[in-house]
């Protein structure tokens, strides 16, 4: 009965374990899938950046290249309530954005999307996305698979009301492969966690098997000690007694069988 009890309180200890474990990786896996979503979006936004950057580089050269470019005058006014909302951040990039414009040096998406597939395997991170340009009327231009489902990234102005916003297809193997070590950590968890029920287990089967030897080895030494314990008794209640006195033939049989009982104690007690 009571190795059914051990056996059952292990069983439930590991469902719980691996209920407990399949919980906390479910979880995981939403938090990381939503902070790599997160990831995504900052990275579109940082290729964005580098995509204006490389214009305006580009700029230079061509001002370098041909001085008589430097006479074009471009203006641009600051917004007071854009800076409030957006910050003097996102202010510069838009003047960046039309003085590339004013330049004739057009957002590419082409350009972008190698950008942005770079940045995306410095972080080791491979899927299938698609990039779109657009404006509150139509799509301007777009590079990838149009029928990807997915996850649809923050829309990242550009200029003039156009935007960029690209679709992830952020399966699980990804989301899996970017949690890597905490998977690797958990097995390892939960192997450590069964070693050490399985140890426990083997030391109280251990001690089990211990206990019951020391009830059998007593129960047999008791059994084996209280025969010639009653014959040597015997034999004395009959010297005593003074029975023995005037049959010394007996006498002789009982001591030497008193005799034979202290030897087999002796043997016993040797033994023990």
């Amino acid at each position: 009965m009571r190795i059914n009890y051990i056996w059952t309180t292990f069983i439930i200890a590991i469902i719980v374990l691996l209920l407990s474990q399949v919980f906390w990786l479910h979880n995981m896996y939403h938090i990381q899938k939503t902070d790599l979503e997160e990831r995504l979006n900052i990275i579109l936004v940082e290729a964005v950046q580098k995509e204006l950057d490389k214009r305006f580089l580009y700029s230079d050269q061509q001002i370098a290249k041909n001085p008589e470019k430097k006479g074009n005058v471009f203006e641009f006014a600051l917004d007071n309530n854009k800076i409030q909302s957006e910050g003097v951040l996102a202010q510069q990039n838009e003047a960046l954005q039309r003085l590339m414009v004013f330049e004739d040096i057009n957002f590419d998406l082409s350009v972008l999307d190698s950008i942005y597939n770079a940045m995306l395997e410095q972080q080791n991170i491979e899927m299938e996305y698609y990039l779109c340009y657009q404006d509150s009327m139509k799509v301007l231009d777009s590079l990838g698979d149009s029928s990807l489902r997915g996850i649809k990234s923050k829309e990242v102005p550009i200029v003039n009301d156009t935007k960029v916003q690209a679709i992830f297809s952020i399966t699980m193997p990804l989301v899996l492969s970017q949690m890597l070590w905490m998977l690797v950590v958990s097995v390892l968890m939960f192997l450590l966690i069964i070693i050490c029920f399985v140890y426990e287990l083997r030391v109280i089967f251990t001690q089990r098997r211990l206990t019951q030897l020391r009830d059998d080895f007593s129960h047999a030494l008791v059994h084996d000690m209280k025969t010639p314990l009653g014959t040597i008794y015997m034999a004395v209640d009959q010297w005593g007694k003074g029975v023995l006195d005037k049959n010394p033939e007996l006498r002789s049989k009982f001591s030497d069988t008193a005799m034979a009982q202290v030897l087999n104690l002796q043997a016993l007690v040797d033994k023990i």
